[in-house]
């Protein structure tokens, strides 16, 4: 089932960088796609909204941080420089290139992290 999921974020996540592209391309910039990509993330994940709201408010202080922090740093940030990335990326370059970069880089990291706690 796990690989069924990871076949959907991957084809969502496709459709997001052509969408990304086409909208940068008509002029809009990378912190108003950001902005409405978190929207509509939200807006999606409302059916879950009940359940999370009472697992926030029990959670310790730690853990807020640490949300507030990974929610602003890997994801907001992430989604505007990924946004200005396209916005500023010329056409030749395109898509592959950026996915070609960042999974080379994240393999490499990811086992460096695998040798370490081995």
């Amino acid at each position: 089932m796990g690989a069924i999921w990871t076949l959907i974020g991957m084809i969502l996540f496709a459709v997001y960088n052509i969408l990304n592209r086409g909208l940068s391309l008509k002029g809009y910039n990378s912190i108003t796609i950001a902005m409405w990509s978190m929207f509509t993330g939200a807006i999606m994940a409302l059916p879950f909204a009940d359940h999370a709201i009472e697992m926030i408010g029990a959670a310790p202080i730690t853990a807020k941080l640490a949300m507030v922090y990974l929610a602003f740093f890997s994801s907001a940030l992430g989604f505007v420089f990924w946004s200005y990335a396209f916005e500023h990326a010329e056409e030749s370059f395109g898509c592959n290139q950026f996915y070609v970069y960042f999974a080379n880089r994240g393999s490499r990291s990811s086992s460096l992290f695998i040798r370490r706690i081995s």
